[in-house]
C-alpha cells in the first residue's frame, strides 16, 4: 500500500478497485501533462477511482493550484448524482462539501468542493461564463462512448483550450466499450491505458418476444406489455435473489409495463419501481433505495452508464432504446424507437454481474444480434446541430467551421442548422451570434424554446409558452392516444390546463366536438409536464428554483394568460420558435369579399411546407378553415408527411423580415417567351403572384439564352443563318482552311456565345430568330476569317444567269444548292467551294420545283442520265426549253418583276 493510501482517508473498498492498478501509469501520464484515454470495463472503478486517484489531502498529485477543481462530466444528471454520492461516500464527505455535483436543476456544490460531477450541459453553461475555466485542473469526460453532442463539443473545446491559453489543464476521456486509439489520434498528445474490468459472470438468454414490440396501434398494442411482464417473472425466476433491471425505450413503455406487472400474479411479491430522466432527484433516489423486497427496477437507458445498482442480479433488455435523428427528407428532427448496438446491449447486460453472477435476457433471437451494428451511431452524425452551432457563436473562441470534431458533420447538416438559426434570428446574415442569440444562449434548452419563450415573455404568455415548451421539448404526454390524440396544438393545451368543460370545445369543421377527458393524458404525464414548464421558468427568470406557493402561482397564472391570450399574440409566439413551419393549404380558394383568415375548406388537407416538403393534415379537424398553419410534429410517411400537431396562423402574422416582395421572369413554354410576375413569398413560400410588365435585363437575356442553349434543334430551323454559319465554319475546319485566332473557342461555346448576343434586347424566341444575325455573326470574327468565310465558304452561289441562290451546309457537312435544271445550261464545269476541293451537292429541279437528278458531277448528268430527263420533260412542260446539249445552251434570263 502506497504512502497516499496509507493516510487513510479513503475506505479500503477503493483501493480494490481494478483501476488502481493502473495507478503508477495513469500518475506518469497525468504528470507529463499530457492528455489520457482510458478505457476501463464496467465494474473497473473508473467513475469513483479515478478522481479520488487524482486528489490528494494537499492538492492534486500533478502540479497544480491546490483551490482548484475537478470537473467530472457524466452523460445524464442520474449518472452523475450518483458517482457523487459514491465518491463523497468513499471520503466520509457530505455531498456539497469536497465532493458536488451540478446537474439542470439541482447543485451541491460550495468553497470546498474539489470533485464537482456535472452533465455536459452544465459543463457547457459554465464554459461561457469562464471562457478559459480559470478554476478547473482538469476535465474528466466520463462514459464516452455515447457520443451526445454535448459531450462532443465538450472535448473540441477542452481540447482547443489545451492548445491555445490552457497548457496546464488536464483532459481524461473515460469510455467502458470505445476504443481509445482513435481519441488519442484526435487529441494528438494524449496516451491510452486499457484496463481490466471487475464483474462476475452473466449469462446471456435470447427470448424473443411473440407479440410486436411497442407497437403504436392495432391488435398487438395490447399484446407486449402482458407478454413481457411474463418474461420478468421467468428471469426472477431463474435468478432466487437480487433485484430485475429492465431496459424500456421511453416512459410511456415503462408506465404501460408497470401496469401489465401490478395485474401479473407472478410478480406481487415484488416492489415495483420507476426510472427515467424526467423523475426529480428525490424520486431517482427512491427508485434506487433498497427495499425489503426484491425490486424490479423499470428504467429508460438512464440506467445504462451509470455507477453500480446495488443488488441487481437479472437485466431485461427490450433491445430499444429512442433516438434522436434529424430526417433528411423533412430536415426536421424527431424521435423514433431504434433497435441498440452490440455495444449497448452488452452494457446492459454487464449491470446483471457487478455484485454477484447474473443474469441477461434478451428479448430478441440471436440471428438478429449478429445483424445489429457494432456501435451506435455518434449523435452529431444524426442530429440536430442548432445548439451546438450557437453555443460556439457564443463561446467566441474560434470560428464554428474552423471546430475540429471527433467525427465531423455533414456540410448539409451544419447549413440546415446555420439558416434555422437564421430564421430564429440567433445569428446574422453574416453568421454572428446577435443579442437574441446570446440571451438564447442563457437558456437551457433547444434554441426554438429559448427564442419562443423570450417573444412570450415580451407579449406576457411566457407561462403559456413555457407549458408548450415543456410538452413539445421532451416526451409528448399524448403519445399513448395514438393516432387518437389531437392534432390541434390549442387542443392539447386546453387539455393540459383544463380550462374549459369535459364537451365544451367549439366543434370543428365536421361538426363534432372532443371529450376533452377522454383524451386526456394520464396524471403523471401532465403533472411531469408542468414540472418542466416551472423549470423553464425559472430558466426565464434567472433563478435556481421555486418555493411550492411560487409554483401554483405560476399554475394560475398560466390558466389567466390563456383565457386572455389574443390568437394573433399567442401566433406570433408560436411563429417565432417555428418560422420553418408554416404550411399553406393546396389548391384553397380565397374568397375575396371574406377575411383573410377564412377560406373554401379543402378535403384532402394537404399543403406545402417551408422547404418544399408536402404534408398531409388528418381528416376532421378545425384546422381545415386555415389557408395556414404549422406542421410542429410530422410523421414522414411517403409522398406526403403525415401532420400529428399543427397550429393556425394567419397570414397577417407571418414575419415581415422573412417575407420577400419580388418581380421574377419566368419561362413560358406555350408561348416560347419570358414572362414577367411578382411574387410575395415567406422564406420559400409563395403566398402571392401576379403578371407584370416585363422590360429585357440581364436575367430576362440569361434565361432566354439558357432555354435556346438547351433546346437548339428546336427552336433554331436548320436555314436559320446561325445554323448555316456554324456549318459554314464547320466545312471550312474540316477542310482545314479555317484560320484560328488566340479567341478561337469550341464550336459549342461560340454558338451560345452568339445567342447571349443575341438575347440581350429580346424576350421571346421569335424575337431572337428575327434578330440582325448578320450582324452578330460577322462581329465574331476577325478580318481574316471573314475573308476565308467569304470567298472559301460563300453564304450565296451566283448562277450563271446571274441569280443568287442560297448554299446549304448543314447536309452532311456537304454544301448543297437546290435550283432548276436550266439554271446551269451553258455550264461545263461542276460547281466547287471550299478552296476549290469540294463539289456542291446539286439538286436539280423541275419546273415544278421537285427533284429530278442530284449530282456531284454535272458534266457527267448532262452527257448520261440527261437525255432521259429531258425526255420525260419534253412532255411534262412542253413550254419550257429542254436543249438536246444543255452544256452548250444560254441559261434562261431572270424574270422582270411587276411593278
Amino acid at each position: 500500500m502506497s504512502a497516499f493510501q496509507q493516510r487513510g482517508r479513503f475506505k479500503i473498498s477503493t483501493f480494490k478497485l481494478p483501476i488502481w492498478e493502473h495507478h503508477d501509469e495513469i500518475q506518469r501520464v497525468i504528470r507529463q501533462n499530457r492528455s489520457l484515454v482510458l478505457q476501463a470495463p464496467p465494474g473497473a472503478g473508473k467513475t469513483t477511482g479515478l478522481p479520488l486517484m487524482l486528489r490528494r489531502d494537499d492538492g492534486w498529485t500533478f502540479q497544480a493550484a491546490s483551490d482548484g477543481q475537478l470537473w467530472c462530466i457524466q452523460p445524464r444528471r442520474l449518472a452523475a448524482r450518483m458517482a457523487a454520492m459514491r465518491v463523497a461516500d468513499q471520503i466520509a464527505c457530505r455531498v456539497g462539501q469536497q465532493v458536488g455535483y451540478h446537474v439542470r436543476s439541482d447543485r451541491r456544490e460550495s468553497n470546498e468542493t474539489r470533485i464537482l460531477m456535472m452533465t455536459p450541459g452544465m459543463f457547457l453553461r459554465r464554459m461561457l461564463a469562464d471562457s478559459f475555466l480559470e478554476n478547473v485542473v482538469a476535465v474528466v469526460l466520463d462514459e464516452f462512448h455515447e457520443r451526445s453532442i454535448e459531450m462532443d463539443l465538450a472535448l473540441s473545446m477542452t481540447h482547443l483550450l489545451r492548445g491555445s491559453v490552457r497548457d496546464d489543464l488536464r483532459l481524461i476521456v473515460m469510455s467502458a466499450t470505445l476504443e481509445p486509439q482513435p481519441i488519442v489520434d484526435f487529441l494528438g498528445d494524449a496516451s491510452g491505458i486499457v484496463t481490466r474490468g471487475r464483474s462476475f459472470p452473466v449469462a446471456t438468454v435470447y427470448r424473443p418476444l411473440s407479440a410486436e414490440l411497442f407497437r403504436s396501434s392495432g391488435a398487438s398494442r395490447g399484446q407486449w406489455p402482458a407478454e413481457f411482464a411474463a418474461a420478468i417473472a421467468d428471469a426472477a425466476a431463474q435468478q432466487s435473489a437480487g433485484d430485475v433491471l429492465v431496459f424500456l425505450p421511453g416512459v410511456g413503455e415503462i408506465r404501460l409495463l408497470a401496469t401489465a406487472c401490478s395485474h401479473s400474479s407472478r410478480l406481487q411479491d415484488f416492489d415495483i419501481r420507476i426510472l427515467h430522466g424526467g423523475l426529480g432527484p428525490d424520486k431517482q433516489d427512491a427508485a434506487l433505495r433498497p427495499s425489503g423486497r426484491r425490486r424490479i427496477i423499470l428504467s429508460t437507458n438512464v440506467a445504462e452508464t451509470s455507477v453500480t445498482i446495488d443488488g441487481v442480479t437479472v437485466v431485461v433488455d427490450s433491445g430499444k432504446a429512442r433516438v434522436s435523428r434529424m430526417n433528411p427528407r423533412t430536415g426536421l428532427p424527431g424521435l423514433a424507437i431504434e433497435s441498440i448496438s452490440v455495444a449497448s446491449a452488452d452494457q446492459r447486460g454487464g449491470r446483471a454481474g457487478r455484485t454477484s453472477p447474473g443474469t441477461a435476457i434478451r428479448l430478441w433471437d440471436e440471428r438478429t444480434h449478429r445483424s445489429r451494428p457494432a456501435r451506435d451511431l455518434p449523435e452529431i452524425l444524426r442530429g440536430d446541430l442548432c445548439p451546438s452551432r450557437l453555443w460556439i457563436r457564443a463561446w467566441d473562441a474560434v470560428e464554428p467551421d474552423a471546430m475540429k470534431w471527433l467525427d465531423s458533420p455533414s456540410g448539409e447538416a451544419v447549413e440546415r442548422a446555420d439558416e434555422t438559426l437564421r430564421q430564429l434570428a440567433a445569428i446574422d446574415a453574416g453568421g454572428a451570434i446577435t443579442p437574441l442569440g446570446k440571451q438564447m444562449t442563457n437558456l437551457p434548452m433547444h434554441p426554438r424554446w429559448g427564442r419562443m419563450l423570450i417573444q412570450a415573455q415580451r407579449d406576457d404568455c411566457e407561462c403559456v409558452a413555457a407549458l408548450v415548451a415543456a410538452m413539445l421539448s421532451e416526451r409528448d404526454p399524448f403519445r399513448a392516444l395514438g393516432r387518437d390524440a389531437p392534432v390541434d396544438l390549442d387542443e392539447r393545451v386546453a387539455i393540459l390546463i383544463e380550462d374549459v368543460p369535459a364537451t365544451t370545445m367549439a366543434d370543428d369543421a365536421v361538426g363534432r366536438s372532443r371529450d376533452l377527458n377522454a383524451a386526456a393524458p394520464d396524471r403523471p404525464s401532465r403533472e411531469q409536464v408542468w414540472q418542466n414548464a416551472g423549470r423553464f421558468l425559472r430558466s426565464l427568470r434567472g433563478v435556481a428554483r421555486h418555493g411550492r406557493q411560487r409554483d401554483e402561482d405560476d399554475r394560475q397564472r398560466t390558466r389567466q394568460q390563456w383565457r386572455n391570450l389574443a390568437p394573433e399574440v399567442w401566433q406570433r409566439v408560436l411563429l417565432s420558435g417555428f418560422p420553418d413551419r408554416v404550411c399553406q393549404r393546396r389548391g384553397m380558394v380565397v374568397p375575396k369579399t371574406s377575411a383573410a383568415s377564412t377560406y373554401k375548406n379543402v378535403a384532402d388537407g394537404r399543403a406545402r411546407m417551408v422547404g418544399g416538403k408536402g404534408v398531409r393534415l388528418p381528416p376532421g379537424n378545425r384546422l381545415d378553415r386555415h389557408r395556414f398553419f404549422l406542421a410542429i410534429d410530422v410523421e414522414d410517411r411517403g409522398e406526403d408527411a403525415q401532420v400529428r400537431l399543427a397550429a393556425a396562423v394567419d397570414r397577417e402574422q407571418l414575419s415581415a423580415d422573412l417575407i420577400s416582395v419580388m418581380t421574377e421572369p419566368h419561362w413560358d413554354e406555350t408561348a416560347g417567351a419570358i414572362r414577367c410576375r411578382r411574387v410575395t413569398r415567406y422564406l420559400d413560400l409563395v403566398l402571392d403572384e401576379t403578371p407584370t410588365k416585363m422590360i429585357a435585363n440581364d436575367a430576362t437575356a440569361a434565361m432566354l439564352a439558357s432555354v435556346l442553349e438547351s433546346h437548339f434543334d428546336q427552336y433554331f430551323p436548320p436555314s436559320h443563318t446561325l445554323v448555316q454559319f456554324l456549318a459554314r465554319i464547320e466545312c471550312l475546319r474540316a477542310a482545314g482552311l479555317w484560320p484560328d485566332s488566340p479567341t478561337t473557342t469550341s464550336p459549342t461555346e461560340l454558338r451560345n456565345r452568339l445567342i447571349r448576343k443575341a438575347c440581350e434586347r429580346s424576350l421571346s424566341v421569335d424575337q431572337v430568330l428575327a434578330a440582325n444575325w448578320k450582324s452578330i455573326t460577322q462581329s465574331s470574327l476577325d478580318y481574316k476569317q471573314t475573308q476565308v468565310l467569304r470567298t472559301d465558304a460563300p453564304e450565296n452561289w451566283r448562277l450563271p444567269g446571274g441569280r443568287e441562290v442560297r448554299l446549304d451546309y448543314c447536309a452532311d457537312r456537304k454544301p448543297r444548292l437546290e435550283t432548276r435544271i436550266g439554271d446551269f445550261y451553258g455550264v461545263t464545269e461542276h460547281p466547287r467551294v471550299l478552296g476549290g476541293r469540294v463539289p456542291i451537292q446539286l439538286h436539280l429541279q423541275n419546273p415544278a420545283g421537285r427533284t429530278e437528278q442530284i449530282t456531284e458531277d454535272l458534266p457527267g448528268f448532262w452527257s448520261g442520265s440527261y437525255a432521259l430527263v429531258r425526255k420525260a420533260m419534253r412532255g411534262r412542260y412542253p413550254k419550257h426549253d429542254w436543249p438536246e446539249d444543255p452544256a452548250t445552251a444560254s441559261p434562261p434570263m431572270p424574270r422582270r418583276r411587276r411593278e
